[in-house]
């Protein structure tokens, strides 16, 4: 844009010059026209030749003059189309340039609107996430923002894994299985476990049945 304004800047001051110019040439012509009427209206002064002789010698500088001065008017005219066609090109390519910094500031304007709703979608995905947390209980509902918190349990030989999702964002928490017995694990199934265990007799010595 800035190139734009530089560029409509320059074209105004080449018209300006170029409007002084024709001006001068104007002057210019007017000047020899009227210094040409100056001299056929000057007495010239009788010669040897008689009355005769001046009227030709006047006639053939009236002719001259006459050339001169169509000359002149047709130079005139053809530097005024010139000048005038050169003035309506400027014209037509400031009106172009002028056409050109309208529509690149219409896709700015287009542009910054875009990138203010993006701005805006960001900080609303943002907010979204700040309001989303996970609760340290065993399956406890949060109710401080409204969402429940929903804990899945998958348990394998290896390893014991928790999944804690609050709204549409999960977290996956994978423990060992003694935590994991340690921390969801009730003292009735603990007892229970403990009692199903079968516990080992100690051996009996043979010789002693045979000795009593």
């Amino acid at each position: 844009i800035q190139h734009l304004k530089e560029e409509g800047t320059n074209i105004i001051s080449i018209k300006t010059q170029f409007e002084k110019q024709l001006l001068t040439e104007r002057t210019l012509k007017t000047q020899a026209v009227n210094k040409l009427a100056e001299i056929m209206n000057r007495k010239i002064p009788n010669s040897k030749g008689g009355p005769d002789t001046d009227v030709r010698r006047k006639e053939k500088e009236n002719r001259k003059l006459q050339l001169e001065l169509k000359s002149e008017r047709e130079k005139l005219s053809r530097m005024v189309i010139k000048y005038q066609k050169e003035m309506n090109e400027m014209q037509a390519q400031i009106a172009e340039e002028s056409q050109v910094r309208v529509e690149l500031q219409m896709a700015l304007d287009s542009k910054d609107s875009d990138i203010e709703q993006l701005r805006s979608q960001l900080q609303t995905i943002h907010i979204g996430l700040d309001s989303t947390s996970i609760g340290s209980g065993h399956g406890d509902t949060d109710n401080d923002d409204g969402y429940p918190v929903h804990i899945t349990q998958s348990r394998t030989m290896e390893s014991m894994s928790f999944t804690y999702q609050r709204s549409s964002t999960s977290v996956r928490i994978g423990t060992k299985p003694s935590r994991a017995r340690l921390l969801f694990n009730s003292d009735s199934e603990s007892d229970s476990e403990e009692e199903s265990v079968p516990r080992a007799q100690p051996p009996t010595d043979p010789d002693s049945d045979d000795n009593e």
